[in-house]
């Protein structure tokens, strides 16, 4: 075989060739982007920006209702996040309850016996509070087991109690 057959044969193994080094290419960057959404906690902030939503005009919807925050308790609970953003915090919050519309007007601040980046220990809130909120770290927004299983304690003593997670400025996720 000569020069020119050799050139002909390759050329026309190019397009083959080109296929599978396209679909190695792809597999390769699709393995690097799942190490980084694993290792790095992407797929948490993904998961908890699709999951939580923006407090917007002092108020939230969720699935069972509604949650009107007056202005001190935003003002406080934004204040209360910027200022606890390397650690976790609990708040319990109080106001009235009509026809599934969660007006809010009073902050309770329990005991914190232990505060972390990723953890809170606290006093329960009291039994007449509507809200048990806490912080999670910058939008990750997504309950742990450990929150669903302190949330269904609190089902259990108050039915019309809600769960909220906060993960930045006026950015969180209601649990019903």
């Amino acid at each position: 075989m000569d020069y020119e057959e050799q050139l002909i044969l390759e050329e026309k193994e190019s397009p083959v060739r080109k296929i599978i080094i396209f679909i190695l290419s792809i597999l390769l960057i699709l393995m690097f982007l799942s190490y980084i959404v694993i290792s790095f906690g992407v797929g948490d902030i993904i998961g908890g920006w699709a999951e939580s939503s923006l407090i917007e005009g002092n108020s939230v919807e969720f699935n069972n209702g509604l949650i009107v925050f007056s202005d001190l308790v935003l003002e406080g609970l934004n204040e209360i996040y910027s200022n606890n953003k390397n650690y976790e915090f609990k708040v319990c919050l109080g106001g009235s309850l009509v026809d599934n519309v969660y007006s809010i007007d009073e902050i309770v601040y329990p005991r914190m016996y232990s505060q972390k980046y990723n953890l809170v220990v606290a006093e329960p809130c009291p039994l007449e509070s509507l809200i048990d909120l806490h912080s999670h770290p910058l939008d990750r927004c997504i309950a742990s087991q450990t929150d669903m299983e302190n949330f269904s304690v609190l089902k259990l003593k108050n039915p019309d109690a809600l769960m909220v997670i906060m993960c930045q400025e006026n950015r969180i996720n209601v649990y019903s």
